[in-house]
């Protein structure tokens, strides 16, 4: 999160300093002489969606996802599956999955289920649907995903009202939230756990920064050799330091 911070506080300082109608080519090139353009560091692990069930449509699903992705900035995939407790873990390790939510059809079982230690949750649209219409349940199913999302990841209640995360005891209780995606305090929570489970966010980071903590790649251009030149050059003087003088006792 702070390396997320300190990119958006950056460029938002270079962008403010620039003409007001610079074009997105004279924007890239100010951004480049300044920092030296941005390094885009790829996410690690990833969140794997496993589709049981036909009575939601992979369109709803995959705005869903979609959603989830681009907030998350995480890998996050959809695979066709089978769910049972005994086999959901190795469902996903089998798929590279780091983390798995489950989207099932089954009368029996309850709404969601979450298991924190083997990181996997299932959303059961069968108990979601209770006489709803499609386009009820299709929002039903995009916000209990993103209730178990955050489950998953020790996400709990939100302190804001018409959140999916208040407290609900049946589906119709979803109907009431004015917003699909996971509030900012709860987010806080998800964010911050993910990487203790192996998951990482992509990230675009300043040139200059990645120089001056150590790992950035060979420049590839003048402005980045300008960089990696400065914050490489040996000091063209010596340090002085003063020796240590001794207090005199009276």
């Amino acid at each position: 999160m702070k390396s997320i911070f300190f990119t958006t506080t950056l460029l938002a300082a270079i962008v403010a300093s620039a003409a007001p109608k610079m074009t997105p080519e004279e924007r890239e090139l100010l951004i480049q002489q300044k920092v030296g353009g941005l390094i885009e560091i790829e996410a690690k692990g990833s969140i794997l969606v496993v589709n049981c069930q036909h009575l939601v449509t992979m369109e709803t699903l995959t705005n869903t996802i979609a959603l989830a992705r681009k907030n998350l900035q995480t890998k996050v995939d959809v695979v066709e599956g089978t769910f049972s407790v005994e086999t959901a873990r190795r469902e996903l390790t089998t798929r590279n999955g780091t983390a798995g939510i489950f989207i099932i059809d089954a009368p029996s079982l309850p709404i969601s289920l979450v298991s924190l230690e083997e990181t996997w949750g299932v959303v059961n649209v069968a108990k979601l649907q209770d006489g709803a219409t499609s386009d009820i349940l299709a929002k039903r199913t995009a916000k209990e995903f993103n209730r178990v999302l955050a489950a998953v990841f020790g996400g709990g209640l939100s302190s804001q009202k018409s959140s999916i995360m208040r407290p609900m005891t049946k589906a119709s209780d979803l109907d009431k939230a004015i917003n699909v995606w996971i509030p900012f305090d709860t987010l806080g929570v998800v964010f911050n756990a993910l990487p203790e489970y192996g998951i990482t966010h992509r990230k675009r980071i300043p040139y200059i920064k990645a120089v001056q903590e150590g790992w950035a790649p060979a420049p590839t251009n003048e402005f980045q050799q300008a960089i990696w030149d400065k914050v490489h050059a040996m000091p063209t003087e010596p340090l002085k330091i003063k020796p240590e003088t001794k207090k005199q006792e009276k």
